[in-house]
């Protein structure tokens, strides 16, 4: 008997490059340059180099450009208003506080003068003390006083002093060739006055 064995394809093997491994490799010796003097007569061929100071070495300032160069001008011509605002501002603090402190001192002194009356539910009332209400009443009772004797000697003069005006106007008028109302004409006239007030 013969056997049949499978036909199993199996996969290709791949080849797998081989690892690169750097390994340290020693730097080339780097050697300060020695010069030798000449021996032959006149100028020495080699040219010793300048030697660098110590410590380090300040760098140039790179130039400006021309925007920076506009910018530290404006700069330099708005600085010294800005330094006015400044001082003005800080002369105008220093009138604030003081603002300030009067205000305070003056409620401090109106609380003096103000007594507080507490209401049923936290509520405070202010009233004024006892002098200032009777030097209130008392400037309230004179000033009213004044006003109505003022306007009783008013009245007084003004009815001491009809006859007369009206005296001098109708002389005025007699001489300037006009007739002057009568009394009872004027009366009269008042009486179809009310009446017209009375229908309308």
């Amino acid at each position: 008997m013969e056997f049949n064995y499978p036909d199993i394809k199996l996969p290709k093997i791949k080849d797998f490059p081989e690892p690169v491994i750097d390994y340290l490799a020693p730097l080339p010796p780097n050697y300060p340059v020695v010069l030798v003097p000449s021996y032959r007569p006149g100028k020495a061929s080699a040219v010793l180099p300048k030697a660098t100071p110590k410590g380090p070495v300040e760098e140039p300032e790179p130039e400006k450009s021309v925007a920076e160069k506009i910018v530290d001008e404006v700069v330099d011509a708005v600085q010294p208003a800005l330094d006015s605002h400044t001082d003005a501002i800080s002369t105008l603090r220093g009138d604030f506080d003081a603002f300030v402190i009067e205000v305070e001192e003056k409620e401090i002194e109106a609380s003096e003068v103000v007594n507080s009356v507490a209401l049923p539910g936290g509520i405070e009332v202010p009233i004024p003390k006892p002098e200032i209400l009777v030097a209130a009443g008392t400037t309230a009772t004179v000033s009213v006083g004044a006003t109505l004797l003022a306007t009783s000697v008013f009245k007084k003069c003004v009815s001491a002093l009809k006859p007369a005006v009206k005296q001098i106007i109708n002389r005025v008028q007699r001489k300037l060739g006009k007739k002057p109302v009568s009394w009872s004409r004027q009366r009269l006239a008042q009486r179809r006055r009310k009446l017209q007030n009375t229908v309308n």
